[in-house]
Formats: C-alpha cells, structure tokens, sequence
C-alpha cells in the first residue's frame, strides 16, 4: 500500500520513499542498507518511523511544520534498519502487526536484536526538539509534547 504524505489526513509518511532513498544517500554512509530493501519494506519502515514521531500526542503538529521533519523520519528509518530495533527482513524474524489508526501493517520483528541502541539518531534530535519532543536519558524517543 503506497504511503500516504503529510498533511492528507490520512498521513502515514512524512516524506515519500523516493526522497527518503535521496535523503540517505545524500546524508548517511548507509544507503546499501536502504536499498536492500523492497518498496513494502521501505515504506513499513517509515511508517513506524513516522508513528516514533507523532506518537501518541494529542497536540497538532505545528504548521507551518519544519522542513527538516521528513528527513528526520528517513533518517529514523535507516537508522531502525541498521540496528534492527524494531522491525527486520532476515528469515529469524516472526511476523508483527502494527495498527495505526486504520492503517495495519505487517512487518517482520527480530526478538534478538538490540534493545539498547538509540531509537532516535543524534542527527536528528535537534529537529524534533523543534516540534517540541524531549528525550529521555536512555535515548528513546518519548511519545509527547514538552
């Protein structure tokens, strides 16, 4: 199912996979990462990525919202893909569902990946720090304004 991009109230995405494959290559040495992956695949990885970011908030997101957002959740979405840290593609895997409103996805949950990397990567804290998100000491991201 193709992502639907923000500010369409049905918004699962920030950004669209091919800017997101741009936005990877242009700003991480991990683009071969990226591209392994499937179009589906992609696109569940910057849904959860784009879920890390709004989360549970009640409070809307600022308009005009800050060019660097999209990027942030392209970012987040290597960064899952490289450490594993929620979803995964390798055959010990089990398949996960993830609701979202009425979007449901499938994804693939490696259970022995590490649980102590970073869910947000430190190039990107800045930014969300500018839709107003505070992280905790542990590095996870935390599901709610300031």
């Amino acid at each position: 199912m193709p992502l639907i991009i923000y500010p369409d109230a049905n918004a699962d995405s920030f950004i669209s996979v091919a800017d997101a494959t741009t936005t990877i290559e242009q700003f991480t040495l991990d683009s071969a990462l990226w591209t392994v992956h499937t179009i589906p695949e992609q696109e569940a990885l910057l849904r959860i990525a784009y879920q890390d970011i709004i989360g549970n908030s009640q409070s809307p997101l600022p308009t005009p919202l800050p060019a660097c957002v999209p990027n942030a959740q392209a970012l987040m979405a290597v960064w899952d893909s490289k450490y594993g840290i929620s979803s995964d593609t390798r055959t010990n895997s089990q398949v996960k569902k993830n609701k979202v409103g009425q979007i449901e996805q499938e994804f693939f949950y490696n259970r022995a990946a590490s649980k102590t990397a970073s869910r947000v990567p430190d190039t990107v804290r800045s930014c969300l720090e500018q839709i107003g998100y505070s992280f905790p000491k542990m590095g996870q991201l935390h599901l709610g304004r300031m």
